[in-house]
């Protein structure tokens, strides 16, 4: 409820590593449209595989979203 309300609010929402290996965080991504998701890291307070994330953690945040979204990586990028 409270991301539909933001979406008629026109506001930006960040996606992180950790949101990608949740269900509720893939969720909430397959409802995000697509020209309000910005990529993050959240580093170094969210870990990938053990370490703290870093800027190229970015390339497995826009894999995951392609999947959902059904698009490559690239497209996400843009």
């Amino acid at each position: 409820r409270e991301l539909h309300t933001a979406i008629r609010n026109g506001y930006l929402f960040s996606v992180n590593p950790a949101m990608t290996r949740s269900e509720q965080g893939l969720r909430l991504i397959r409802d995000i449209p697509k020209d309000r998701l910005l990529t993050e890291t959240d580093g170094p307070f969210v870990s990938v595989e053990r370490a703290q994330a870093t800027p190229s953690a970015t390339e497995a945040v826009c894999s995951a979203v392609a999947e959902i979204w059904n698009c490559s990586g690239e497209e996400v990028q843009d």
